[in-house]
C-alpha cells in the first residue's frame, strides 16, 4: 500500500534503503516534506533508450488522487473484469499479456482503460509530470544518466518553488544506482536517498510506470505502437516533453 498522506507533516513509509555494509533494510521514515515524488522507468536495450518519469504531488492531495484512482479501478473491474488489486504494468497490460482476474480483455479495452488513467493523471490539480531519457550502447550508463537528469530537473523545480520532497522509486532495495546518483548530485530539496518501494504496493508507482511507458513510446516510435506515439502529448498536456539528459 502507499504511504499515508497529510499536510506537510511527518509520515511513515514502509520501504527500503541500502546500507553498503548490510544491504537493503526495511525502514520507517518520518520526514516532513511538501511533496512526494514517485518515479518508475521504461526503455529498451535494443535501442539503448532508458527513461525515467516522475509524478510529483503535494502530500495534501494524495488522498484525493487515491480516491479517484480507486474509483476508476472499480469501474475497470465492473466493466472489464480487471480486479482492483491487479498490478498495472503497462508493457504487459497494453500489449495484451496476462489474464487479470482470469479474463483476457481485448487490446481495445486495455487501451481505453489506460487512456482513462492518463486522463486522471493529466488533469489532476497540482500533479507535475517530469520525464527524462538517455540513450547509449551501455544500457546501465544510459539508465544512470537518465536518472541523474531526472533528479537534477526535480531538484531544480523544488528549489525554484521553495519546496522539499521525498523521492520514491520502484524497487526492492537491492539497486545501488539510486543511492549512488543521489550521493553524486547531492540535491538541495530532495530529502534523503530515494526510497525503494515495490510497485505492486503503490498505485502511484503504477501510475508512474504508465507515464514512463508512454514517454518512451513518444520517442522510440515503434511501428507496431503507432497508436501510442501521441498519448504522452495528448493526455498529459501540462507535462513538458521528455528531455534528453
Amino acid at each position: 500500500m502507499d504511504p499515508p498522506t497529510g499536510q506537510r507533516c511527518s509520515r511513515t513509509t514502509p520501504a527500503f534503503r541500502t546500507d553498503p555494509a548490510k544491504g537493503p533494510t526495511a525502514i520507517n521514515a518520518h520526514i516532513p516534506v511538501d511533496r512526494h515524488i514517485y518515479s518508475d522507468d521504461s526503455g529498451d536495450a535494443k535501442t539503448g533508450l532508458r527513461f525515467y518519469s516522475a509524478l510529483s504531488v503535494p502530500i495534501g492531495r494524495e488522498a484525493d488522487f487515491a480516491r479517484e484512482w480507486n474509483a476508476l479501478r472499480s469501474l475497470w473491474e465492473q466493466w472489464h473484469g480487471v480486479p482492483t488489486d491487479y498490478e498495472l504494468h503497462s508493457y504487459k497490460f497494453l500489449t495484451g499479456r496476462g489474464r487479470p482476474g482470469g479474463r483476457n480483455p481485448s487490446r481495445a479495452e486495455r487501451r481505453r482503460m489506460a487512456r482513462g488513467a492518463l486522463d486522471l493523471i493529466g488533469a489532476f490539480p497540482g500533479l507535475v509530470v517530469t520525464s527524462v531519457y538517455s540513450v547509449g550502447t551501455d544500457i546501465r550508463a544510459a539508465e544512470r544518466a537518465a536518472f541523474a537528469g531526472l533528479v537534477r530537473d526535480l531538484d531544480g523545480r523544488l528549489v525554484a518553488d521553495h519546496e522539499s520532497a521525498e523521492l520514491i522509486v520502484d524497487g526492492d532495495g537491492t539497486d545501488r544506482l539510486y543511492e549512488e546518483v543521489y550521493g553524486e548530485i547531492r540535491p538541495v530539496s530532495i530529502v534523503g536517498p530515494p526510497l525503494q518501494l515495490p510497485a505492486h504496493r503503490s498505485i502511484w508507482l503504477q501510475a508512474a510506470d504508465l507515464v514512463a511507458y508512454c514517454a518512451f513510446q513518444s520517442v522510440v516510435r515503434h511501428e507496431t505502437r503507432v497508436h501510442l506515439w501521441d498519448w504522452y502529448e495528448r493526455y498529459l498536456p501540462k507535462a513538458a516533453p521528455p528531455r534528453e539528459a
